[in-house]
Order: C-alpha cells, then sequence, then structure tokens
C-alpha cells in the first residue's frame, strides 16, 4: 500500500510569530483578537479579561499555507 504524505494546507499563526502582526505601511496590529459583547455580565467580563490578561486565553489566527509562505518571504 502506498501513501502520499501531504503538507498541511493551513498555519497557525500565534502571537510571538512575526507574521503575526499586519501592516498596511501606517499602522500595526494583532492579526487575531477577542472581542466581548457589551450584554456579557460584568463578572464574567472580568474573569475573561483577567484570563487575557495572564496569558491563559491566547489568540490565534489561521491562513493558508500559502497565505503563510508569501507572508514569509514579503518579511525578508
Amino acid at each position: 500500500m502506498f501513501t502520499e504524505t501531504k503538507e498541511p494546507t493551513t498555519r497557525t499563526i500565534k502571537a510571538g510569530d512575526p507574521n503575526y502582526m499586519i501592516s498596511d505601511g501606517l499602522t500595526l496590529a494583532q492579526r487575531a483578537g477577542i472581542e466581548i459583547d457589551p450584554a456579557c455580565p460584568s463578572a464574567y467580563k472580568s474573569i475573561i479579561i483577567q484570563a487575557y490578561n495572564n496569558g491563559w486565553l491566547k489568540p490565534f489566527s489561521v491562513v493558508t499555507a500559502e497565505e503563510y509562505t508569501w507572508m514569509t518571504l514579503r518579511r525578508k
């Protein structure tokens, strides 16, 4: 039986990866983040903020492997 090993078609980008930040030439922004709905009860909001600030919730972004390759090449 023959099985073909295939490259992953997506990449996960985490904070700290050089491609995590994006720029339009004027501003620099994180590629991903979290948004807390205004209707979220304040007690939950505080817990979410604390978890984010302590690094327990970590934002990430998923891009195609091709997009990641082009982002990496542009950085060099």
